[in-house]
């Protein structure tokens, strides 16, 4: 994406649903933030909380709380 972003003016960058439990959030945050500077705001995230139990056991992921993310620690 970050290819295209830099080679491309118009195009909208759009991603595929991602289960988002499956992956860290920050760095999630963080690629997609980058991406979308180098575009000057052309991309759209899916992001999912996924259906298949076997794709969570796969990865490590807890399945039951897939949803939950625990609220950070006294920010301020």
């Amino acid at each position: 994406m970050a290819y295209l972003a830099a080679i491309t003016t118009e195009v909208r960058l759009v991603t595929a649903t991602i289960v988002m439990p499956q992956r860290n959030p920050v760095y999630t945050a963080l690629e997609t933030a980058n991406v979308d500077w180098l575009s000057n705001g052309r991309v759209s995230l899916g992001v999912g909380v996924g259906w298949c139990k076997e794709e969570f056991q796969v990865m490590g992921a807890p399945f039951e709380n897939r949803g939950h993310r625990p609220p950070c620690a006294n920010v301020t």
